[in-house]
């Protein structure tokens, strides 16, 4: 791996010296034809000045935008600076000689006494740029923007590997805190040094009540996230009136890259501490905010009976758009502006004897076994009625967390001339799928968490990954608010036939298979302490003895930045690579049941499940054993050698995986094996991490 270096002391950087001469000599030649040939005649000197002076200016807006992409750093911004400042100069010189009356020496002997001064102060200002970098600590082995980025980190230790992905403990300086090195950059800069794919390094803070010095650096060699993964359809449990749980479980959306399950709850739940939640969910088109729904109103149908649970669907812009299903298993349903007012209406109106109800059998909270159904209201397309319901909207948003009532609002931008302010501060659960711009994702998710995850954010990926997204607010842990996920793939057929059977299983025209007993087993971290917190003591966190063991040592006066950045690269390198390598086996968890009349659709029996602690996480066992998997992907490698000359695992992930039951870190693991493989010539290494090139000599067609 190539680390880049900052210029050395005493060492010649040719370009940025050279350039401010090479300019000065440049506009001066350059103002000669313009003098003598354009301007020679002053009758057409003045005709000649507008032509020059647009000319000019075209060239200076190209010399903008061809080295604009230099300015990230102090190098590059001189070279930038240089380049569109000398043909400015240039131009406006050009036109002075142009319609001078007459022609003189002396314009050009102040020429060369201004560009000399010019160029020598270009000279000492880049000088000055770079000598500090270089001689400041001996931190000349890093990039300039690598040095800022890690002065705030005092170590990174004990890198081991979890779940396909690299996790260490990191600690900052004394003075500093986690949220700084979030807002530094440190992740974003760990990812191009190691050249991991964006969004796969996160900084995570520790849990409340420990150090704000100490956190968790979580990175992955491969983007878990390249393809959605496959929706399980409705899993037993057998808990619950029809055996798929309560609505006090978890709402399971998707996977964490971590592999850690994407959940939340609905309901409060006054012995966890945990409020109910009111749901902000936000994405542009085509981000997968939509599909999402329909996945969560189907699992909120299994979770009891109309008595127990139910769900209003109000969407005033697109309701037409929706499956038939969605209006058939909804209580009610508003698909114009003025019927989305009525009910938010009728629903306010209620609320006092909802709360009496309540009241009378002893609940100070909704809880299962209430007098009054739990009740999910849905508004989708929210900003198309946000300033005619403002008030009731807001009021009701104050009220109904403790009467079993909850509230997910969906829009495309959550800025405030979309969503009143006095809601906004009343929404607490935040999930928000890609949005067009940094300035959007401001506005989606709190403050806090759009600090922590810096240059990345659910702008980063838009709409180009469908489903990817952050999901932050109550009863998520802090940990995992800033680590992105992304919810099940469409499945569109699975879907309509689990909503068609809910749907009829909850009206009683039909009854649920009988589930066996749950068999499933709780899974627990191994943490010796009996929580998730870093073991790190006060000798940790105070000792300015270097750590040998760690993955950047203290940084004292004797130390060198480049000492560290080679310690880094070698022992993440090395970690890395190992996971690369790594053959990682399937999780070993129970196996569970569907009912028998949706045994014919629910396709994905190789997907079983266990508890969390936060939710239910899936685990996918292989269609295919290993020999046959590798079969089927040296064919399909051989297949694309015919029409193309490189590839990535991210390009052929969801074809691969989906069709042999693989993960992500097997397809890598191969891919590498083979590229590796003197004796093997079906692919090479390319340029970079991730990237081989095929060979066309063992190309083949579909058809063979």
């Amino acid at each position: 791996m190539t680390t880049m270096r900052s210029t050395r002391p005493g060492h010649f950087a040719p370009v940025p010296i050279v350039a401010p001469w090479a300019v000065a000599a440049g506009m001066g030649v350059s103002a000669l034809p313009v003098r003598f040939v354009l301007a020679a005649d002053q009758a057409y000197a003045w005709a000649w000045s507008p032509l020059t002076l647009t000319m000019y200016g075209g060239i200076t807006y190209v010399v903008h935008r061809a080295t604009k992409h230099l300015a990230t750093s102090a190098h590059g911004k001189t070279v930038h600076q240089l380049a569109v400042g000398g043909a400015a100069v240039a131009g406006g010189w050009s036109w002075v000689l142009g319609i001078l009356p007459d022609l003189t020496w002396r314009p050009f002997a102040a020429y060369g006494m201004a560009a000399f001064t010019a160029a020598a102060a270009a000279n000492v200002l880049f000088a000055s740029r770079t000598r500090p970098a270089a001689e400041e600590g001996g931190k000349s082995g890093m990039s300039d923007r690598l040095a800022r980025a890690l002065a705030d980190v005092r170590d990174i230790k004990a890198p081991h590997e979890e779940n396909g992905t690299i996790v260490a403990d990191i600690v900052a300086e004394p003075g500093a805190s986690i949220a700084d090195l979030q807002k530094n950059g440190v992740a974003a800069t760990l990812e191009s040094v190691h050249d991991l794919p964006p969004g796969s390094a996160q900084i995570i803070p520790g849990k409340p009540g420990t150090s704000t010095r100490v956190g968790t650096l979580r990175m992955s060699p491969v983007d878990h996230l390249a393809t959605p993964p496959p929706w399980p359809g409705i899993v037993s449990t057998g808990t619950g009136t029809y055996g798929f749980g309560t609505i006090m479980d978890p709402i399971v959306i998707g996977r964490r890259q971590s592999g850690r399950p994407l959940a939340f709850h609905l309901p409060g739940d006054a012995a966890e501490g945990r409020n109910a939640a009111l749901l902000l969910i936000t994405g542009m088109s085509g981000a997968g905010k939509s599909e999402g729904i329909r996945k969560m109103l189907v699992t909120l149908m299994s979770r009891g009976a109309p008595a127990e649970v139910e769900y209003w669907y109000l969407n005033p812009r697109k309701f037409d758009q929706e499956p038939a299903w969605v209006a058939k298993g909804a209580a009610r349903t508003a698909d114009s502006k003025a019927g989305v007012k009525a009910l938010l209406r009728e629903l306010e109106a209620e609320m006092p004897g909802r709360a009496k109800l309540l009241g009378e059998a002893g609940y100070e909270q909704w809880a299962p076994g209430a007098p009054v159904p739990y009740r999910w209201v849905v508004i989708d397309e929210f900003a198309a009625v946000a300033k005619d319901v403002e008030r009731v909207a807001v009021d009701l948003s104050e009220t109904l967390r403790s009467l079993g009532v909850g509230l997910a609002l969906g829009l495309q931008r959550a800025t405030f001339d979309r969503l009143p302010t006095s809601m906004r501060a009343n929404l607490n659960l935040y999930l928000c799928y890609g949005v067009e711009d940094a300035d959007d994702a401001t506005y989606a998710l709190p403050e806090d968490v759009v600090d922590a995850l810096g240059e990345g954010g659910p702008h980063v990926w838009g709409a180009e990954k469908p489903g990817a997204c952050y999901l932050a607010g109550v009863g998520i842990d802090k940990q995992l608010q800033t680590e992105p996920g992304r919810t099940y793939d469409r499945a569109p057929d699975l879907l309509v036939r689990w909503a068609e059977h809910l749907i009829a299983l909850r009206a009683g025209q039909t009854t649920p298979t009988p589930l066996p007993a749950s068999t499933m087993q709780t899974h627990t971290h191994d943490d010796p302490d009996g929580d998730d917190g870093l073991d790190l003591d006060d000798e940790d966190l105070h000792d300015d003895d270097e750590d040998d063991g760690g993955l950047l040592a203290a940084v004292g006066e004797d130390a060198s930045l480049e000492d560290l950045d080679g310690d880094a690269s070698d022992l993440l390198r090395e970690a890395l690579e190992d996971l690369d390598d790594e053959d990682e086996e399937d999780s070993e968890l129970e196996q569970h049941t569907v009912p028998d009349d949706l045994a014919d659709i629910h396709d994905l029996d190789g997907y079983t499940i266990s508890d969390d602690d936060c939710g239910m996480q899936l685990a996918l066992q292989p269609r295919m054993d290993d020999h046959q998997a590798r079969a089927h992907l040296r064919d399909h490698l051989r297949q694309l050698a015919a029409h193309s000359a490189d590839v990535r695992p991210g390009d052929i992930a969801e074809d691969v995986l989906s069709a042999t039951g693989m993960k992500a870190s097997w397809l890598s693991k191969w891919l590498g094996a083979w590229a590796d493989d003197p004796a093997d010539d079906l692919l090479r290494r390319g340029d970079g991490r991730g990237h081989y090139l095929l060979n066309p000599r063992t190309a083949i067609t579909a058809s063979d």
